[in-house]
């Protein structure tokens, strides 16, 4: 849809299936995006769950739809220069726990999937900053993987969520919470 909500046109044509978390290409011509068939389940709570089945791929105007890969997914984001594709995978939800995911890159197109990041504890969410040379993703705090080397920094040591990325990739906004410590039960603040 336009930015003002008017030209709305459904581009996957999901009647049976959910789409999520889509995310565009640089170019703006087409998008990735998790899907499942089991529409409305709930992910991210306290009830046991697998993540999304598939990562699709399509162009803007509906056209060249295929499936990427097919697994258990959490989140996936389309790297600033438009050839690569990061996602977490083998996510599952566990009961009392959060999204348990490893994090991948592969090709635009699909190919050549390798592992970055073993065993995230979080949220399953991942993104793209420094250009296109690190992968944002969390655990207990936030963390940066660099794609050439793979060595990880710590950005955020907090429990939290990223909620958005400057466009250029240097800045990252962060959804954090914390432990009360006038709470009895540990009840948490946002």
């Amino acid at each position: 849809m336009n930015a003002d909500g008017t030209g709305q046109v459904d581009v996957t044509d999901s009647v049976l299936d959910t789409d999520a978390t889509p995310d565009w290409s640089p170019d703006g011509h087409t998008l990735v995006y998790l899907v499942d068939p089991e529409p409305c389940q709930e992910r991210g709570s306290m009830v046991a769950a697998p993540g999304y089945r598939a990562i699709h791929r399509i162009d803007a105007d509906g056209s060249n739809h295929r499936q990427l890969a097919r697994g258990s997914f959490g989140d996936v984001a389309w790297s600033p220069d438009g050839t690569r594709i990061a996602y977490t995978a083998n996510c599952e939800v566990r009961h009392g726990g959060d999204w348990s995911c490893d994090v991948y890159l592969m090709n635009a197109d699909g190919s050549n999937k390798r592992l970055l990041v073993k065993n995230t504890f979080g949220c399953g969410c991942v993104e793209w900053i420094a250009n296109g040379r690190e992968v944002l993703w969390n655990n207990v705090g936030t963390y940066a993987t660099s794609i050439k080397t793979g060595a990880r920094h710590t950005l955020f040591r907090t429990p939290g969520s990223p909620v958005g990325i400057s466009s250029d990739g240097a800045t990252v906004a962060i959804a954090a919470w914390s432990v009360d410590p006038r709470s009895s039960d540990g009840a948490s603040n946002g």
